[in-house]
């Protein structure tokens, strides 16, 4: 029997189980909020509904400002290049965007595709619509799909600004935007069907909720029409409709009219938006999606599809067809698709249809045109809207209904105008379809919000708080206004719903307003008034600094005296809350109470003679005791915590259990007996106020001790005695006679006097019962007026209590001390803010009464709500409201403060030739290729023969390539750049060098010691550190370290700093000269190498950066650069190259560190001579940084621009050789193999560390095809053994190896601050030991050419990628070597390439900084082109000649590196800020403008300099904060209009790490004092950042008042004030990197 109970049970369980799962897998989906920006000024829902609601056609013309019309538009379609149509549905400021709402920089705001933009701010608003904030959403399982198809804004980017699109307009990346950004972490999906793509996306977002994948949901979809191309291709496939309009059904059906606009919809499962009080609009009941799969034509929809995708919605959503009353059509408006949708519905919706109950069908395409991908969600809200207004809007353009539908035959009615959508007692539900044009359909669903009935709450309070944010002031004006027409327009919301929506459901930024009212109308006049200026009472405003201290809380507790009957009885009445917290402690009470807790606080009518209870101390107490614990609890439950409590007498009592000292039983019974035992000693005390000082009244009581006492000491002025009355009359006549005003205490006992001894006894029995524990917060003692600690949880300490003074001024004195200026009072009566006021400096603190008598209580409680919360304080709205029922309602979204964020034309890009000819359709169809269109024009404008017409497609092919290549030509022709080595002129250096103390990496060969020998002749000191396996100090001035420890390091220079009394001004780096020669090297010695020398500079920079040093490193090499010709070449020191690109990469991050580059002849002979030569360049501190010694000369480096090399004869491959391409499954690599086929190369190899992807199959494929042996080959390039097979596997099986083209590469950027030895290595692997390899194991093959794809940043460095110029710099130094040997060698610096390379690896806040430093993007056609031209002129016999035509002064053009970069020199230098100083460019930047530039920039200089010095201390803070914000709006790339906020963090603008550096150098170079290098994190706002740099200048002055040039590292003291810096505005990543740098200050104070 047990057994079959057992059974049944389980099947029960499993039952249940089943019935769950079944119900979640079909849980109706709520709608819970939704925002959009539609055409026709629809906005918002309300003004959407506005639209449907009169029947609005928002059709309009092309704007202005998208493109010129005339010049796309042509009325006949078969003009190709035209489109026949300029009508269409359009938004408006499209160009527009808030960036520094979203933290993203203006100028990466430029690249970002408006799409993505316009999404997240309607995703924002969607949000806020919903009452869900940013705080609630981080980190949790909100998922997001939105519905994009296209990408017009790549289009504009090519045209206007001549560049190729960056990830700003990758979808993928702009949709996963949305979760980045709010830190969102279910899944993210870009959905492209099409014109179905949002109705699809609402269904994955169902089944994701569903599934249990995500708790919320955002679905929408985003259209904008930026380009005419995209019209122009539809205008082709005559889909569009002439007019612009969808003539939906009607017989005039003739295309669709084009739309754009944005809409998201927020989505919750049905269960979890009732309990959690969402405001729900719609319900998804079903949805379903298929595909046409076999139709007629590709975009020919399929009318049995249609059907099956309905049916299986209705199936899904457990309805029948006939209980749906509306369909919304997809409607497109064109004359096939039209028919075969009405035939579907019909076929499903009028199954038991009752005739008397047609189906109604409308589409919104009417009203906006079709929005494409965000065409299903503009259809969903306009059923939600309609649903909520129980109307169907009208069908617009419907004059004669479609003849190929029989219309009489089907259950179907066409509203053509507004009709009310009866319920007849059933819910309203309604079906919404989507077709995509590449077959994929959508149906969904609708059923409106589930009928509630209304509740009333019993108990209400009689006053609102609505508090208003934003992160600008004017945005925070905007807001008002926004609200304040909200509710002119609605006065009939309830106040305490718009409260509580805006309150809860908004996220709450740093400027605020707080405003108390109880009616919508009065809350609408308030803010009218503020709006005009005008005082309003109950209204705080303001901004607070997220830093700041205000964050702290004091709560004071009221002492005796502060009694009322009636008190907090409003309270009582209308708040739970409180009123539990009360009738606790009524309870507690009862044992140790003749009368009630509760009618001695509110006696009953008739009952008042018992009012005098409370004026007896024996109540007294624990009436107050018991208000102050139900405030706190009060206070508590809104949030409001205290970080520090102290009370004042009794007050005490209630502060310790707030703190934890005891528990409230035990503190209620202290409190009770303590005012038993008081009110049974005799009466016959006195207590006074005196206003004099403690001592005064000390001296004046002294005599009086044994009956008199100071009961407390309230102010410097204010001070209490207590005691015998007589006593007390005696010691009053005195000090009035002195002049000493005093006021005599209604109280009933002397407390705090000798008069209380008699009860001491009999409370410390009771005392030593309690159970006492550490105060779990902070907590100041009245007896010590300091932080209280052990002594308070002994029983002694409350008995003395009793006794001893109360130290009030002392204690407010500390709280003041510890930070604290914030002060709320925790009492019946503001008593303690006055004495609180007195004992501090005069405006110092915000004093805020929770009660206050004669004020309404609700109203006091929310002032001090409202300021608190002005201030910065967190406020727990749900639990401010959590005692009521409250119901969100639709408010007013953020009012985000748009610029113009849009991509301007490059006028240097733009050609310059008559008419403008590029312009025309023919050039830009030749520019593109197509040559197919061309034919098709030519055909049609000239008569050709047939034998004509078949030669016309070959010689159109032939013309549009040489139209490419001479494009590409013109693109470059000023990008060819290489170093020339010039001799330097040394006539007139003098060495004056102030004794000072030099730090020299020691090298092997004899140099540095020297060096050292120079340096004592000359009056200097010197350390020598030497290569080693672990830190020794060898000797005086003398030391070994391990380079790879960079602890050592650390260790080295605190050691050279502490042990030495001349200042460090130079570091000198010699290791690198005991590099193997270059024939010598092997793998190993090459590894090694690299160490001790790229890695030793890395952690060196680390260590000076740490110690704010600001001493110059000089890095030595010997024979790493190519300075002479070729056949004079001899670059013996290979190995060293590297740190040449690592110290170029080092000048431009941290220029106040930056010595230069020296490399020694490699044949040099007379040491002592040589090291003449180098003292000569290291002391007379040169302005070059780029210099080489060779025999008796000393050659600087520049870079020069040349005429692009002259193509002899057009290259030509051998068919019969394979060449070899290493990274040649990546972008780059691709290309290069497309052009090699060009050439005529037969068999490529391609080598890769993975296996080719399907998409890069295709590539592969595609060179097959026309004639190509391709071998994938994957093996490692910087693994010798690997790369031997490679080359063994094509020496066995394929012809010849003539050519190698080295093109693979990894990428890890960071600043050199922030790298390690780890990621430097993996990025030098494939670049430096990768080189080594192939160049080892082919140098005695014949090869036609060696060519290394390297970098921009070897050239001339690039902040944040010093690991990959080192890497590239080897390559650059190798190409050079292997000419000098007689071998082939090509290095090519390429600039960024477009979407293409490693730049396409960046992140793309990366990408955007490069494209607005002034580096423009290489184009495929246009690399492959410079490619080209440079091996046809390599392959010329006999050598190369210069790049440019005639010699060169001192020395020869070197092809064996050339620059290939698109680069605005001056515009660069602008944002990296340390080219500015290097030799490298001097040539280039010394045009005219830049000239006047450097004139202006020092002009600025001079200016701030004589400003600030000229400025008192209260002006100077002003001038600073002004002209640091200047330079974030440059850094940043805002608009002069939009000044930043100064306590808005760094980070929060959208300043990354590389900005922080390039703002750090800006401020340096300017403001002439030494910055560290995290001062942007340390210091993350304008505010913060101008006070630091004051206290810095003011602190290293002269004693005349200069600013100095140079600071020395701050002393341990001055460390120790700031060792941990405010960290509010850094972010994740920032703090770690801070962190570090901090744990490194502290070790070093130890």
């Amino acid at each position: 029997m047990s057994i079959s109970k057992e059974v049944l049970q389980t099947l029960k369980e499993m039952r249940g189980k089943l019935e769950a799962v079944n119900k979640a897998k079909t849980e109706p989906i709520a709608i819970v909020g939704m925002a959009c920006r539609f055409p026709g000024g629809a906005n918002d829902p309300s003004k959407y509904w506005s639209l449907l609601h009169d029947g609005i056609d928002a059709i309009s013309p092309v704007p202005g400002d998208r493109w010129d019309v005339s010049a796309y538009y042509d009325p006949d379609p078969e003009v190709p290049g035209k489109a026949y149509t300029k009508q269409g549905g359009f938004i408006d400021r499209v160009d527009q965007f808030d960036p520094l709402f979203f933290g993203i920089a203006p100028r990466e705001a430029v690249s970002l595709d408006p799409q993505y933009r316009l999404l997240l701010e309607v995703t924002w608003e969607a949000l806020e619509n919903s009452g869900q904030t940013w705080t609630n959403l981080k980190n949790s399982q909100t998922s997001v799909f939105m519905g994009i198809s296209t990408d017009d804004y790549s289009a504009v980017i090519l045209k206007e600004a001549k560049s190729y699109p960056t990830l700003g307009s990758n979808r993928s990346i702009g949709v996963g935007r949305i979760s980045h950004l709010l830190g969102l972490q279910g899944s993210n999906i870009q959905v492209d069907t099409a014109c179905s793509s949002s109705l699809v996306a609402a269904h994955l977002a169902c089944q994701s909720l569903r599934s249990g994948e995500s708790n919320l949901a955002l679905v929408g979809g985003v259209n904008l029409i930026l380009s005419p191309f995209s019209t122009i291709g539809r205008c082709q496939l005559r889909a569009l409709s002439p007019d612009g309009r969808c003539k939906t059904f009607d017989a005039s059906a003739n295309g669709y009219g084009q739309g754009e606009g944005c809409g998201v919809l927020v989505l919750k499962r049905l269960s979890d938006a009732v309990s959690d009080g969402d405001l729900i609009s719609a319900v998804i009941r079903g949805s379903a999606i298929n595909h046409d799969g076999p139709s007629s034509g590709m975009t020919v929809p399929n009318r049995m599809a249609q059907k099956k995708v309905i049916q299986q919605a209705l199936t899904n959503a457990k309805l029948e067809p006939n209980q749906i009353s509306y369909l919304e059509a997809h409607g497109t408006g064109t004359s096939l698709g039209d028919p075969i949708e009405i035939e579907a519905l019909a076929e499903v919706y009028g199954k038991k249809r009752p005739a008397d109950s047609p189906l109604i069908v409308g589409s919104v395409k009417t009203n906006l045109g079709h929005l494409e991908a965000a065409a299903g969600v503009s259809s969903l809200m306009k059923v939600i809207l309609a649903l909520q207004h129980q109307e169907i809007p009208a069908h617009l353009h419907l004059k004669e209904p479609n003849p190929h539908v029989d219309w009489d035959r089907l259950p179907i009615k066409i509203p053509t105008s507004l009709m009310p959508w009866s319920d007849e007692g059933k819910p309203r539900i309604a079906g919404v379809s989507s077709f995509g044009m590449g077959g994929t359909n959508a149906h969904i669903i609708l059923e409106e919000a589930p009928r509630e009935g209304n509740s009333e709450d019993d108990v209400e309070r009689s006053v609102h708080l609505l508090t208003l944010s934003a992160k600008t002031e004017k945005a925070v004006e905007d807001l008002v206004d926004r609200y304040q027409k909200h509710l002119e327009t609605d006065p009939d919301l309830a106040v305490a719903d718009v409260c509580y929506t805006a309150n809860t459901g908004r996220e709450h930024f740093q400027h605020r307003l707080a405003v108390i009212a109880s009616k919508p109308k009065e809350l609408a006049e308030k803010l009218l008034a503020w709006k005009t200026g005008k005082e309003v009472v109950g209204l705080s405003c303001g901004e607070f600094d997220r830093g700041s201290a205000s964050s702290k809380i004091a709560f004071l507790f009221t002492g005796q005296g502060s009694q009322y009957v009636n008190m907090g009885k409003q309270l009582y009445e209308t708040q739970p809350t409180f009123r539990q917290a009360l009738e606790r402690c009524d309870q507690i009470l009862q044992p140790d109470l003749e009368v009630p807790l509760l009618e001695v606080l509110y006696p009953k009518e008739g009952k008042k003679s018992s009012s005098n209870w409370l004026d007896q101390t024996g109540y007294t107490q624990p009436a107050l005791f018991a208000i102050e614990y139900a405030l706190f609890k009060l206070w508590e439950s809104w949030g409001i915590k205290p970080t520090v409590v102290m009370g004042h007498s009794v007050g005490e009592y209630v502060a310790a259990t707030v703190a934890g000292v005891f528990s409230l039983e035990e503190g209620l019974k202290l409190m009770a007996m303590r005012g038993r035992l008081m009110q049974q000693l005799p009466s016959g005390g006195e207590m006074v106020a005196v206003m004099a000082s403690e001592s005064l009244v000390q001296e004046a009581i002294a005599e009086y001790s044994s009956q008199v006492a100071i009961a407390a000491i309230n102010g410097p002025e204010s001070t209490v005695i207590s005691g015998a009355g007589e006593a007390i009359a005696t010691i009053c006549r005195k000090l009035e006679a002195m002049g000493i005003k005093t006021k005599p205490l209604q109280v009933s006992h002397a407390f705090h006097s000798p008069l209380m001894e008699p009860m001491l006894a009999e409370f410390a029995a009771v005392a030593q019962e309690v159970t006492y524990r550490q105060p779990k917060i902070k907590f100041i003692s009245n007896v010590t007026g300091q932080k209280a600690g052990n002594e308070v949880t002994k029983a002694e300490y409350w008995v003395n209590h009793i006794r001893q003074p109360v130290q009030f001024y002392q204690s407010i004195k500390t709280l003041h001390e510890q930070g604290n200026v914030l002060f709320l009072e925790i009492g019946p009566k503001p008593v303690l803010l006055g004495m609180g006021r007195q004992g501090l400096p005069e405006d110092v603190g915000v004093w805020l009464p929770s009660l206050r008598p004669g004020v309404e209580e609700w109203q006091q409680m929310l002032s001090s709500l409202g300021q608190l919360y002005v201030k910065g304080i967190t406020v727990n709205w749900s639990g401010f409201d959590q005692d009521y029922t409250r119901q969100k309602v639709a408010l007013p979204t953020y009012p985000f403060q748009r610029e113009r964020c849009w991509v301007e034309i490059d006028q240097q890009k733009e050609p310059q030739k008559s008419g403008n000819i590029t312009e025309t359709s023919v050039v830009k169809l030749l520019t593109q290729g197509k040559t197919e269109a061309i034919a098709q024009q030519l055909e049609r404008a000239g008569k050709f023969s047939p034998e004509q017409l078949k030669l016309l497609p070959e010689l159109l092919e032939v013309l549009a390539k040489q139209h490419q290549e001479q494009l590409a030509a013109v693109t470059l022709r000023n990008g060819f750049y290489e170093i020339q080595w010039k001799p330097l002129d040394r006539s007139g250096s003098t060495t004056n060098l102030q004794p000072s103390h030099w730090l020299i990496f020691a090298d092997r060969t004899g140099r540095a010691e020297k060096l050292a020998q120079k340096l004592q002749q000359q009056g200097h000191q010197y350390s020598l550190v030497y290569r080693g396996e672990s830190y020794q100090k060898l000797a005086a001035g003398k030391y070994q370290l391990n380079p790879s420890i960079p602890e050592e390091l650390d260790k080295l220079y605190q050691e050279v700093q502490d042990q030495n009394q001349l200042p460090l001004s130079k570091l000198i780096h010699l290791w690198s000269l005991d590099t193997p020669a270059s024939k010598d090297l092997t793998l190993d010695t090459l590894k090694e190498t690299q160490v001790w020398g790229c890695g030793s500079v890395m952690h060196l920079v680390q260590t000076l950066l740490k110690n704010a040093s600001v001493s110059p490193l000089w890095l030595v090499t010997r024979g790493s650069q190519s300075v002479l010709s070729p056949t004079e070449n001899n670059i013996t020191g290979l190995a060293a190259s590297p740190l040449w690109g690592l110290g170029r990469a080092m000048s431009i991050e941290h220029p106040q560190l930056w010595g230069g580059l020296v490399d020694l002849d490699p044949q040099a002979t007379a040491a002592a001579d040589e090291i003449e030569m180098l003292w000569q360049l290291l002391a007379n501190e040169p302005e070059e940084d780029n210099l080489a010694v060779r025999g008796e000369k000393t050659y600087v480096a520049r870079l020069a621009n040349q005429e692009p090399p002259e193509l002899p004869q057009p290259l030509s491959l051998s068919s019969e050789g394979s060449y070899l391409i290493t990274g040649g499954l990546g972008a780059l690599g691709l290309h290069t193999a497309q052009w090699l086929a060009e050439k005529g190369a037969k068999n490529i190899v391609l080598t890769s560390r993975r296996p080719p992807s399907e998409k890069v199959q295709e590539s592969i494929q595609h060179l097959e095809e026309v004639g190509c042996q391709v071998k994938v080959l994957l093996g490692d390039v910087s693994r010798e053994a690997e790369i031997a097979k490679i080359l063994e596997q094509i020496q066995t099986s394929m012809p010849r190896l003539k050519g190698i083209i080295h093109t693979a590469g990894v990428l890890d950027d960071g600043t050199i601050q922030q790298m390690n030895w780890e990621r430097f290595a993996q990025v030098i692997s494939p670049k430096v030991i990768g080189t080594w390899n192939l160049h080892q194991l082919t140098q005695n093959l014949p090869l036609d050419f060696f060519v290394c794809f390297s970098s921009i940043a070897s050239l001339i460095g690039s902040p944040g990628q010093g690991n990959y110029a080192a890497a590239n710099a080897f390559m650059d130094a190798l190409a050079g070597y292997r000419q000098s040997i007689g071998l082939s060698g090509l290095a090519i610096n390429w600039g960024a390439w477009a979407s293409e390379g490693m730049a396409a690896r960046l992140a793309v806040e990366h990408q955007n900084r490069i494209q607005s430093s002034g580096v423009s993007e290489i184009a495929p056609k246009e690399g492959m082109y410079a490619l080209d031209l440079l091996l046809a002129n390599q392959s010329i016999d006999p050598p190369p000649v210069p790049l440019r035509k005639g010699e060169v002064s001192g020395c020869c053009a070197v092809p064996g590196q050339v620059g290939v970069i698109a680069v605005n020199w001056s515009v660069l230098a602008e944002h990296w800020s340390g080219l500015q100083k290097s030799s490298l460019l001097r040539e280039l930047l010394q045009k005219e403008e830049l000239v006047e530039q450097d004139i202006l920039k020092q002009k600025v200089k001079v200016e701030i300099l004589a400003k600030l010095e000229a400025a008192s201390p209260e002006e100077r803070q002003e001038i600073l904060i002004e002209h640091i914000r200047g330079q974030v709006v440059q850094v940043l790339g805002l608009s002069s209009s939009q000044l930043p906020e100064v306590n808005v963090g760094f980070m929060e603008m959208g300043m990354d790490s590389l900005m922080a550096v390039e703002l750090k150098n800006r401020l340096q170079n300017q403001l002439e004092t030494h910055l560290p290098e995290t001062v942007a994190m340390e210091y993350p706002t304008i505010a913060k950042l101008s006070l630091y740099i004051e206290e810095l200048m003011e602190g290293k002055g002269t004693e005349k008042g200069t600013f100095p040039d140079q600071l020395s590292p701050p002393d341990k003291s001055e460390i120790e004030g700031d060792i941990v810096p405010d960290l509010e505005d850094i972010s994740e990543e920032d703090f770690e990197a801070l962190a570090a740098q901090q744990l490194e200050k502290l070790k070093n104070m130890l």
